[in-house]
């Protein structure tokens, strides 16, 4: 079910036509005549009908259908979020949009500019990404073992520790985030960067990348529920939407590029 007419555009209006969520930001428009183009949607925190990505049965109808239950996001960004719901629970996406709102409210963008060396910010986003590479190879080789293995498949011990190590061995390069070499000064390249953290992290806080665990068995398998495919298991999902992410922020560095300009130069976006 679609929110009313009234409601889209009041949480629109809330962002100024911005996607809400902290890693994107991206102009969508608003739902009014002068943007007969917007692409923006209003997404539901809590599912409209059982079945739907984060229903909650004990939500009263007017407040579901309500602006207190709704996002504005990207189609991109409404798209993953109903997608791999595990990693973006009811709680995160009001975070999102809370921060998102209170940004607005006192007139700031998404991704203030600010006075930062784009050629070293993007040396940065690049290293940041090298550091995963192993582990994104290892996490893509899962998937395709599960394809011998009839969707069911453990890892290996040293998929494991690439992932882990980020967090709880004694290098832990991603824990004092303040002080990690590689991460970028620039909002919008640092949201990125956190978003790509946060999923990683949500990878080894999964039981199955314990190496105490007595089962570590993953398993890839699907169903259909109302109208989006849905993971079994948490941490198929939370891997799928980890390296889908990546290929994101790859592309994204890929496809940005610092100003020809030398010295200090302002941050600028592109789609």
């Amino acid at each position: 079910m679609s929110f009313r007419e009234d409601v889209r555009i009041l949480l629109a209006g809330q962002v100024n036509g911005h996607c809400s969520a902290p890693h994107c930001g991206v102009l969508v428009g608003l739902p009014i005549e002068s943007f007969p183009q917007h692409c923006g949607e209003a997404a539901h925190i809590c599912g409209s009908k059982p079945g739907s990505a984060r229903y909650d049965a004990r939500l009263p109808e007017a407040v579901r259908e309500s602006d207190q239950n709704g996002i504005w996001l990207c189609p991109t960004c409404h798209t993953r979020a109903d997608k791999f719901e595990f990693v973006h629970p009811a709680e995160l996406l009001h975070a999102w949009k809370d921060d998102a709102i209170a940004r607005w409210s006192v007139g700031r963008l998404p991704f203030p500019t600010g006075n930062v060396d784009l050629h070293t910010e993007y040396a940065h986003g690049w290293a940041f990404l090298a550091e995963q590479r192993e582990v994104r190879a290892a996490l893509s080789d899962l998937i395709q073992n599960q394809y011998k293995s009839f969707g069911r498949v453990v890892p290996l011990d040293r998929t494991i520790n690439l992932v882990n190590h980020f967090f709880v061995s004694y290098q832990r390069p991603y824990e004092n985030w303040g002080r990690y070499q590689n991460r970028c000064l620039g909002p919008e390249l640092n949201a990125r960067q956190w978003e790509l953290r946060r999923l990683l992290m949500a990878i080894s806080d999964r039981p199955q990348f314990k190496l105490s665990a007595r089962d570590r068995t993953i398993s890839f398998r699907t169903y259909q529920s109302t109208d989006t495919i849905k993971y079994e298991d948490a941490t198929a999902e939370t891997i799928f939407c980890y390296l889908e992410y990546f290929s994101v922020f790859d592309k994204y560095l890929n496809d940005s590029r610092a100003s020809p300009h030398s010295g200090k130069v302002g941050f600028f976006r592109t789609r």
